[in-house]
């Protein structure tokens, strides 16, 4: 005789599916309002002092909205700028020039009288010179008056010569000085001219 089993209620084959779809509804709206999912959790299976811990929230952009409300910005960290010291240039200030006195007027001033010395005839024309001494009786300055100038060539040696003639009895202080090469007759002449000014100043 075999044995019939009892039939199985409607309410035993229907709860199966409907305990599937409620779990899969939670999931979804676990997915869509995660915040909200832990806020009911937390109130639901704990005490109001329970806290969520920080690493179990999910990361929201800042500008996501759930339901038409903003969600809670994330907490940016500003780093403030690190100064910078630039360091100030540097000036360099030139010390003021004292101009250097004038040397008085002593033994080296040129402030003797000016004195015309003889008209020395050479073979080519008359030398005459004018001269001024120091106090320590040098020759501080020269000035030929008269040179041979009766040939164009005699002109040019001679204009060759005087600035050269100056030079050597400045630097000399004297009549003593050698004389200019091509011009040797106007050399004699000047150092002539020249030594009887200062023997007789």
């Amino acid at each position: 005789m075999s044995s019939k089993r009892p039939p199985v209620s409607l309410a035993r084959r229907v709860w199966p599916a409907v305990a599937v779809a409620g779990a899969s509804a939670a999931f979804v709206t676990a997915l869509d309002r995660p915040t909200q999912f832990i806020s009911d959790t937390v109130s639901l299976t704990g005490s109001q002092d329970s806290a969520v811990p920080a690493t179990l929230l999910p990361a929201v952009d800042p500008t996501t909205t759930v339901a038409g409300q903003p969600v809670n910005p994330v907490a940016v960290t500003t780093i403030p700028p690190i100064p910078v010291s630039v360091p100030a240039p540097k000036t360099t200030t030139k010390a003021a020039t004292t101009p250097a006195p004038a040397p008085a007027a002593g033994a080296g001033a040129c402030t003797g009288q000016a004195i015309n010395g003889p008209v020395v005839q050479t073979r080519w024309g008359p030398v005459q010179v004018q001269a001024q001494l120091t106090a320590a009786h040098r020759v501080c300055n020269v000035i030929a008056l008269q040179t041979p100038n009766s040939h164009n060539r005699s002109v040019q040696i001679n204009n060759y010569a005087k600035p050269i003639l100056h030079k050597r009895a400045i630097a000399a202080g004297s009549a003593q000085f050698n004389g200019v090469s091509g011009a040797t007759i106007t050399s004699r002449g000047y150092q002539a001219s020249l030594q009887y000014v200062i023997d007789h100043a």
